[in-house]
């Protein structure tokens, strides 16, 4: 009988040190917003006051729940998984392009990945976040919020020959925000650099995509600097489908800093896309470098932050400007305001507006028109809330 207790206690100390040694978190975000939309004059002067999640592009964050867990392995070694679902606070419904992140029904439209670290750094396989978008994050006083430097402006579908899902143009390229099918490698910081390399294997239905990015972070500096791109495109157009292109397209360097002050914190950043679609010479879908395709991209953008009790104060100026093939150019900005008040350390309150203008030195090529008179939302004012768990 004694032996049997001895026994049953020292089990229960291994099973009991097992579950200390590995744990599984569930957190997430629920946030909503209601905005007052007034369109380009040229759209008839429509406007609209709609409830939107918050990923969309007035509200601070994406509603999300996810999954996270860390396993102890030994010897410094350690597992861990990440499983992040992206959903409409509105609508109940499933994360879609249509608020920010093309997550197209996935289940976990966010992040899905598993990884292994130690002392030498961490690796992790799945669907992870692109180089531009955690740079893009450094440089934006919003952090990718309600005054984001990623917006996609898009034309009015009431626009002469133009189409609001086909004639957006990206402020700050994202490379879609994440990548499937990614490998990751993320280096151990030393005295405050890092290093991360991503690689994201198209498996000839897309293009594959490659990434690095360094950063530094020490005090009240944060810098970060990244380059990705895409190659090896498969073509799309019959009857040369499924011809894979080699070559890269879409070189992008992107450079994002933030300074606090204390009183203030500032930010800012510059990217620059070169040969946007371009493909050994020609477009992808069989297109020569003409028209409206865009030869390169360049960007940049200021804000501030200040901070006064529970009251947190932004704005944010944007510029995005493209040259095309033909010589034209299309110039786009981005300028807003914003208030976030601190209910508690989950609940935030915030108001925000934002503009947006633009000009073609075209006459609409290929159907567009980048005078902000027909801009598919020229201002925004929104009112909403945000809870943490």
């Amino acid at each position: 009988m004694k032996k049997t207790a001895i026994a049953l206690a020292v089990l229960g100390t291994f099973a009991g040190a097992a579950t200390a040694q590995s744990s599984v978190t569930l957190y997430g975000r629920a946030e909503a917003n209601v905005t007052y939309n007034s369109f380009g004059n040229s759209l008839n002067g429509n406007s609209q006051t709609a409830m939107y999640d918050g990923g969309a592009n007035t509200g601070i964050g994406g509603s999300r729940f996810g999954f996270r867990g860390t396993e102890d392995l030994g010897g410094g070694l350690k597992a861990f998984f990440v499983l992040e679902s992206g959903y409409n606070l509105d609508t109940g419904g499933q994360e879609n392009a249509n608020n920010g992140s093309a997550g197209n029904g996935k289940l976990f439209s966010r992040l899905s990945y598993v990884g292994l670290s130690d002392s030498w750094g961490e690796v992790a396989l799945g669907r992870q976040e692109t180089v531009s978008r955690q740079v893009n994050n450094v440089a934006d006083v919003s952090g990718l919020g309600e005054i984001k430097v990623d917006e996609t402006i898009q034309i009015g579908p009431f626009a002469p020959g133009a189409n609001a899902q086909t004639n957006g143009r990206t402020l700050f390229q994202t490379f879609g925000q994440r990548q499937d099918n990614a490998v990751t490698y993320t280096s151990p910081s030393f005295s405050g650099f890092k290093t991360r390399i991503i690689v994201a294997m198209g498996e000839n239905s897309t293009a594959d995509y490659y990434g690095i990015q360094g950063s530094y972070s020490a005090g009240p500096l944060n810098v970060a600097y990244g380059f990705d791109t895409y190659s090896s495109a498969p073509e799309t157009t019959p009857p040369t489908a499924p011809k894979i292109f080699s070559g890269n397209f879409n070189q992008t360097h992107t450079i994002g800093a933030n300074y606090n002050f204390g009183v203030a914190a500032l930010y800012a950043g510059y990217k620059n896309t070169g040969a946007v679609g371009n493909q050994n010479g020609t477009l992808i879908g069989g297109n020569t470098k003409s028209g409206a395709a865009v030869d390169s991209q360049d960007a940049w953008n200021v804000g501030v932050l200040v901070p006064f009790g529970a009251w947190q104060f932004r704005a944010q100026y944007i510029q995005s400007n493209y040259d095309l093939y033909n010589g034209d150019s299309e110039d786009i900005t981005k300028y807003g305001v914003s208030a976030r008040y601190a209910l508690s350390k989950r609940t935030t309150a915030y108001g925000a507006w934002t503009g947006r203008d633009g000009s073609s030195s075209s006459a609409a090529p290929a159907g567009r028109n980048y005078n902000s008179n027909f801009f598919a939302q020229e201002n925004a004012f929104t009112v909403g809330m945000a809870h943490t768990f």
